[in-house]
């Protein structure tokens, strides 16, 4: 989520002129600067966003993996709330040389959330299912192509989406702005809106094979605890951010804009939602069923109350004869 997709104040102008050290910095709501709520919103998730990294630090890890690339996503968004508070100050504040400067704080954010994303995508949908698939003991390679066929083609539409951006920002930037291609605007508009509906389709894919793979999993006799119940709630929060935001940016290329307040509105069930599906993947790595011992999973692998390995049978007894006298003693030796 980064201010691009769900509204966040315009930019225009020149610095110059006398006044005051911040002109129209957290101004009344309807400003034609960053609006107080917006600049609230940068503030907040910032701030919930690097939270959730300390807390990531010292939670008790169960699936050692999947917290690793949370931490980076975590990480990488983090940096990202920083550029846009940041920027948006010296914007406000008229330290930068031109306005239009804020547009390469938005080259570095868009390429810091847009990278978070993907990864955080890239959890759901190839990490979850390579543990399942290895905990069943079967179809590991079929869960493989197919997952990491899915993260590869969002790879590959986040480089494309990330780059138009990007080139669309420079263009707003002192560098380039009188030579300004706006086709450039509606084609990242569009691209916006496909990357959206095959985000939330890989998600649901990604949950469908996780709970596809629990189903066998419990067939084996594993139990499976809570872990669906997880799995469907990082889904859903997943799901809902990328609804908030396919509704702004389908809204936007039909040039059919929503009310301020309702911009508004989206933009923090966006940020809220997006915060609780770090939340829920948390949840899902700290599940006890991820610490189950392999000797478990490999005797219920075998079949339904039937143990894995043959029973160890204790050894025979063997009589040894030794000299202890004048007589020869017995002794058993197990």
């Amino acid at each position: 989520m980064a201010p691009r997709r769900g509204g966040g104040g315009s930019s225009g102008g020149s610095s110059g002129g006398s006044g005051p050290a911040c002109p129209g910095f957290l101004s009344d709501y309807k400003s034609v600067w960053t609006p107080v709520v917006y600049f609230v919103a940068y503030c907040l998730f910032f701030v919930l966003t690097l939270g959730v990294l300390v807390y990531t630090c010292c939670v008790r890890k169960r699936s050692n993996k999947l917290i690793r690339l949370l931490f980076i996503v975590l990480a990488f968004m983090s940096i990202g709330w920083a550029l846009v508070v940041l920027g948006t100050i010296l914007r406000e504040c008229w330290v930068l040389d031109q306005v239009w400067d804020y547009y390469n704080f938005m080259i570095a954010f868009d390429i810091f959330f847009n990278i978070g994303q993907w990864i955080m995508l890239f959890i759901v949908v190839w990490g979850v299912n390579r543990l399942l698939s290895q905990r069943l003991g079967s179809g590991h390679a079929f869960v493989q192509v197919v997952t990491l066929a899915i993260a590869g083609v969002m790879a590959a539409l986040t480089a494309g989406y990330t780059g138009v951006s990007c080139y669309n920002a420079w263009q707003l930037s002192g560098t380039a702005r009188y030579d300004t291609n706006y086709k450039t605007f509606y084609d990242a508009q569009k691209l916006a809106v496909a990357f959206d509906v095959l985000y939330i389709l890989s998600v649901v894919a990604g949950g469908a094979i996780s709970v596809a793979l629990l189903m066998q999993i419990r067939s084996k006799g594993v139990a499976i605890n809570d872990v669906i119940k997880r799995i469907v709630a990082v889904v859903v929060c997943m799901s809902l951010w990328n609804i908030f935001v396919l509704v702004v940016d389908a809204r936007t290329l039909e040039e059919k804009y929503l009310e301020l307040d309702t911009n508004t509105a989206m933009y923090y069930l966006n940020g809220f939602f997006q915060i609780f599906s770090y939340l829920a993947i948390i949840s899902l790595c700290k599940s006890n069923f991820w610490k189950e011992s392999a000797t478990q999973t490999a005797y219920n692998t075998a079949g339904y109350d039937q143990p894995a390995y043959a029973p160890v049978q204790p050894p025979p007894q063997q009589q040894q004869v030794y000299y202890a006298g004048p007589m020869a003693v017995n002794s058993t030796v197990r």
